[in-house]
């Protein structure tokens, strides 16, 4: 967590100040820019339209709501669940599914289990994984294979629709 803070006050031209004792506790403290009242982050618009339907497994329910208006904003139908039990169900009755976009680090099961399982019934869907662990730590772990699609937390949007044109190259209008 601390290390998408980092990233996200950077972003924002702010900086972080930790102070932590033993027994007292910990203070952080973050200072971010004086706004005049002009914007100073703005994401940058995918151009291109995406056609197709998106399985969308994230547990936390704030970032899995962001991302699902992230990928309807692309043009992609979605099924956002929170929980893989519930993606599995979403993908045995949903008539078609172009992709799925799992988290990795999930506490009831993690994302390439949940890949395992929905392979069962759709072999060759391609799969984004999202984690806020890095690459390198996940395949370590024994988490992640070699060659499978990661985008690291945080990302913009810009970010993952790139991955998707990558992923999903027929589905563009």
């Amino acid at each position: 967590g601390l290390a998408t803070v980092f990233t996200v006050t950077q972003r924002m031209g702010a900086h972080i100040h930790i102070d932590s004792e033993v027994d007292r506790g910990t203070c952080v403290t973050v200072c971010f820019p004086k706004n005049d009242g002009q914007e100073v982050f703005r994401e940058i618009e995918p151009t291109a339209t995406l056609r197709g339907t998106v399985l969308l497994v994230e547990d936390d329910p704030m970032v899995c709501s962001t991302l699902e208006r992230f990928l309807a904003s692309f043009g992609l139908e979605v099924f956002a669940t929170t929980n893989p039990n519930e993606a599995v169900e979403i993908c045995n009755q949903a008539p078609r599914i172009d992709l799925v976009v799992s988290d990795v680090m999930m506490p009831k099961m993690l994302g390439p289990v949940l890949v395992e399982k929905l392979r069962l019934k759709r072999p060759d869907v391609p799969v984004l994984y999202i984690s806020a662990h890095g690459r390198r730590d996940l395949i370590d772990r024994g988490i992640l294979k070699q060659g499978e699609a990661l985008l690291t937390k945080p990302f913009e949007s810009r970010d993952l629709h790139s991955r998707l044109v990558k992923l999903m190259p027929s589905s563009l209008d």
